[in-house]
């Protein structure tokens, strides 16, 4: 059984030092530096340590491995970063339709955020939502599941409505100061 994470214990790959680490019970080897992982989130991180767990119980991690995984970029709507604008540094991650994934974007990235959501709610539970919201600046609502998400997110951030996605990104960048991160998930 082999593992990846930051908490794993077992033989596999681990997070150690800012380093991606293969640990054995007998030895140790760094595979590739955590902060060269070209993914957004911690949940993209986990999943380059996943994919050298594979390859190094095959072989050895060498360079062709390593320039593969530099040069790997984010999926069209996950976690893609869209360009900054006024130092503030928009991501497309509309590909998150759940609230777990909602939850792992904002958990993933650091510092002040902006959240722009909404859309058709698929029957989720956006009270999930709250106790990811202590570095949410604003969020930043829209479309049909717009009301729900204000009943569910009620005095855990603030809340502003917008009517489309035009108006989403100019509020982000009214609201927004230099080094936030708006997330639309």
């Amino acid at each position: 059984v082999l593992g990846f994470g930051s908490a794993w214990e077992g033989a596999g790959v681990v997070e150690s030092g800012g380093d991606l680490v293969w640990r054995t019970p007998a030895s140790a080897e760094v595979l590739y530096r955590a902060a060269d992982v070209p993914l957004l989130g911690g949940h993209n991180l986990r999943n380059a340590m996943a994919a050298l767990a594979v390859v190094r119980a095959l072989g050895p991690v060498d360079e062709p491995v390593r320039q593969a995984l530099r040069r790997f970029r984010a999926l069209p709507y996950r976690m893609q970063p869209a360009g900054t604008i006024a130092g503030i540094r928009f991501i497309n991650d509309s590909k998150g339709t759940t609230v777990d994934a909602v939850a792992a974007g904002v958990e993933g990235l650091p510092g002040t955020l902006l959240l722009g959501v909404g859309g058709r709610n698929k029957d989720l539970d956006f009270t999930r939502l709250r106790a990811h919201l202590a570095r949410v600046r604003a969020v930043l609502v829209f479309g049909e599941a717009a009301p729900e998400i204000e009943r569910a997110l009620a005095g855990a951030a603030r809340l502003v409505r917008v009517r489309d996605l035009d108006g989403m990104l100019s509020t982000a960048l009214e609201l927004g100061q230099p080094g936030d991160t708006f997330l639309f998930s």
